[in-house]
């Protein structure tokens, strides 16, 4: 189940997308999550790209929070 407010996530995908928008946007609204918030946006990035299955999204939840937390960042 997802804790992450969805209006945050609907926010980084049109930050992502936005063309006018600088990544540097996009990047400090990031920084501003908490660590609970970025390991939910890791796995839902990790679901959206086929690296976990949708029924998996726990697994990858605790593979964002097991891996120390890799860069969001780069995973979007």
């Amino acid at each position: 189940m997802l804790e992450i407010n969805l209006q945050k996530v609907v926010h980084v995908v049109f930050l992502a997308r936005e063309a006018g928008i600088g990544a540097a946007v996009l990047h400090d609204f990031i920084d501003a999550l908490n660590v609970d918030e970025k390991a939910q946006l890791t796995a839902i990035a990790w679901v959206g790209r086929g690296a976990f299955e949708p029924e998996d999204f726990d697994d990858a939840l605790a593979t964002a929070t097991a891996d120390g937390l890799p860069s969001v960042r780069m995973v979007l």
